[in-house]
């Protein structure tokens, strides 16, 4: 447990944050594609689906969820890439 567990957390917090973005974006497109959650209740892609028809007209319905749903994207990946640098242990090569 002792020379194991160090070799399986690093990797498991890291892949964590990756899974967090992926089903993120799973729930915004099964929401968008009207899957998801009931109407009462607002889901980014539930958002953007309906405000697809107003997009010419006020076009912030449908992009300013779209962009919430990117920058919370780009937020986990760039907890997960500190994670793997604070956790990882560098690379040496042999000169």
């Amino acid at each position: 447990m002792r020379h194991a567990a160090p070799n399986v957390w690093r990797p498991a917090f890291v892949y964590s944050t990756a899974d967090v973005v992926m089903n993120i974006t799973l729930l915004a497109t099964l929401s968008y594609l009207g899957v998801g959650v009931r109407p009462p209740t607002p889901e980014w892609g539930g958002i953007i689906a309906d405000g697809q028809q107003y997009l010419l007209e006020a076009w912030w319905i449908s992009t300013l969820p779209g962009l919430a749903l990117v920058l919370v994207g780009i937020c986990f990946a760039l907890i997960g890439d500190a994670l793997a640098d604070l956790l990882g242990e560098e690379v040496r090569f042999a000169a």
